[in-house]
This record gives structure tokens, C-alpha cells and sequence, in this order.
């Protein structure tokens, strides 16, 4: 009997020891599958000489392009930022419909192009919201422009694009 118990103990313990080190393993990967953390920060920005010489010639949408590669390998968090940093996010704007300005500026801006195939897209862009004051309290105008790119991004989310 002792030995029945102390097989049991040891399976027991294996057990144990399997699911710990699968859940430490699934942590990992989860984890390790969107490594980078932190926005892209576009090189040349709105307001610049480079902006300006490269507007001048016709190539400032160009320089907004992010490195080939980088927007698969970021977290939701640091796409759904580097989308409303985006140089060209405004434009979401120049439509009466903001279902239209999501969906044609997710055309060209890389990061929000990588946002809408997460699953996870619409409870970023919640959790973003969840962080701002209501409209009604809204005093200060980046605050205001973030809350009205996030609607957009939330409607446009609501409303996928048909292909």
C-alpha cells in the first residue's frame, strides 16, 4: 500500500510540475510572439526642414512608411499608439464618416493596417478610451484629438470593411 501511495505522490508531483512549467511555456510564447513594447517613432515629423523637402518633392507619405517587418512584431498597444501618431492620422478626418477615414487610412498607415487583423483591436482601442475623461470634461485640445481619432478607431472597428 505504501508503495501505491507513494507512486501516487510522485504522479501527483509530475503532474504538478508539467502544468507549471506548460503554463510558464505558454506565458513565454505569448509573450515572445509580440516582442516589441514601445510605439514606432516616425523619423521625420510634421513641422520639420526634412518634412517640409520631402512634402516639397512629393515624398512625405513615403518617409511614414515603418520598417518592413517591425508592425507584425508589435504588441496591439504599441500598434494602436504608433497609429494615432501616425503623421497622416488626421486625414481620418477629411470624411463625413469616420467608418470611411478609419478604413482609408488604414490603406496606408502600417500600424493601423496591422491592428485591424488582431484579435485583440477593439479592446485596446476600449482600454484607450476607458482612460480619457468623458467629452462633456474634456478641457484640453490633444486630449480632444485623441478621443476623437479612438472614436474612429472604434467606430471603423465596429464596422469591418467589405471586401
Amino acid at each position: 500500500m505504501e508503495g501505491t501511495r507513494r507512486k501516487f505522490a510522485e504522479r501527483a508531483v509530475f503532474l504538478a510540475l508539467s502544468a507549471a512549467l506548460a503554463a510558464g511555456a505558454w506565458a513565454e510564447t505569448e509573450r515572445s510572439a509580440y516582442p516589441v513594447t514601445e510605439p514606432y517613432q516616425f523619423p521625420v515629423q510634421p513641422g520639420t526642414p526634412e518634412w517640409a523637402e520631402l512634402a516639397e518633392a512629393g515624398l512625405a507619405r513615403n518617409a511614414c512608411r515603418m520598417p518592413a517587418g517591425l508592425a507584425e512584431q508589435m504588441t496591439s498597444e504599441a500598434l494602436l499608439e504608433t497609429a494615432l501618431d501616425y503623421p497622416y492620422v488626421g486625414s481620418i478626418l477629411a470624411f463625413s464618416d469616420p467608418v470611411q477615414g478609419f478604413w482609408s487610412n488604414a490603406n496606408y498607415n502600417d500600424a493601423l493596417a496591422e491592428l485591424v487583423t488582431r484579435p485583440d483591436a477593439a479592446a485596446v482601442v476600449e482600454r484607450a478610451f476607458s482612460k480619457l475623461p468623458p467629452l462633456t470634461e474634456i478641457t484640453d485640445v490633444e486630449v480632444m484629438i485623441r478621443w476623437t481619432y479612438l472614436s474612429a478607431f472604434s467606430q471603423g472597428l465596429a464596422n469591418p470593411q467589405e471586401a
